[in-house]
């Protein structure tokens, strides 16, 4: 069995004294609402006609409030002449501003532009440049070789050797073939890089 000590009883009772306190001060601060009368059927017609009539007045007194702001505001602005003037002359620096605005970003694209053309182009005639310069070496490797063997036949006995010959100029031919053929192959691959 569990004991209790005087001081926990004292607790105990404290606390629930101050529960029983704070209940009542709740009761004593939430009046009772006082229930509605119930209206008959007379008085419940009066109210909608008034509704019916009070309703309307009041959108069109708001609206007129409305108006006349607006109208007040714009007397304000536009009153006299100077006012008017002055109201022109500021919507004309804002115009103006936004459209030289818009012209300068137009101006920086069309830059812009004209810069990416300008070294696209640049790009591809270095490219064609260094091409064209490859296979005019490598034409002239050709003719050379084909030089070097017409002088090597012209040399060689024709009479005894046709073999010899007939094989030198396929040699050559094949040389030329495989050089031009190569040209092609690197240029197109160049190209299309």
């Amino acid at each position: 069995m569990a004991t209790t000590t005087p001081t926990k009883k004292r607790a105990t009772a404290a606390k629930t004294t101050a529960a029983k306190r704070k209940t009542s001060s709740r009761a004593k601060a939430k009046p009772k609402a006082a229930t509605p009368t119930p209206l008959t059927r007379v008085e419940r017609v009066r109210e909608a006609a008034e509704r019916a009539v009070v309703v309307p007045v009041g959108a069109a007194l708001e609206a007129r409030d409305a108006v006349a702001g607006t109208v007040e505001d714009l007397q304000a602005r536009y009153g006299t002449a100077e006012a008017a003037e002055k109201q022109l002359k500021r919507f004309e620096r804002r115009g103006e501003k936004v459209r030289k605005q818009a012209e300068r970003r137009v101006k920086k694209a069309r830059t812009r532009v004209e810069r990416e053309l300008k070294a696209r182009r640049r790009t591809a005639e270095k490219r064609v440049r260094t091409e064209r310069t490859r296979v005019e070496r490598e034409a002239k490797h050709a003719a050379a070789r084909m030089e070097s063997v017409r002088d090597s036949i012209t040399q060689i006995d024709l009479a005894n050797s046709t073999g010899f010959l007939q094989t030198q100029v396929e040699q050559a031919v094949q040389t030329g073939v495989n050089a031009g053929t190569e040209a092609v192959r690197r240029a197109s691959e160049r190209l299309s890089a």
